[in-house]
């Protein structure tokens, strides 16, 4: 279960990555880039909410539920910080 919500936020965070080069193309490091800066973003924020004590639920919906919540606020996080970065 644990594989499952690893490759579901960095789907999702991958996703999130390639969605915002699609609306924004000069936004961050292109396509590949912000994909992996999603992924990365996403992995990261996913292991450190739990250890916060931040859950959505239990069982196989909860893996799903906090996969997905993680990854859109990890990719997006990432992807923010990025930008200023890349702006100095």
């Amino acid at each position: 279960m644990v594989i499952l919500a690893y490759l579901i936020t960095a789907a999702v965070g991958a996703a999130i990555g390639w969605f915002l080069t699609t609306k924004k193309p000069d936004y961050g490091l292109g396509s590949t880039g912000n994909m992996v800066v999603g992924a990365v973003g996403a992995l990261v924020l996913g292991q450190i909410l739990p250890r916060v004590g931040i859950y959505f639920g239990s069982g196989i919906i909860g893996v799903v539920l906090n996969s997905v919540i993680f990854a859109l606020v990890g990719a997006s996080v990432a992807l923010f910080i990025l930008k200023f970065v890349k702006r100095s």
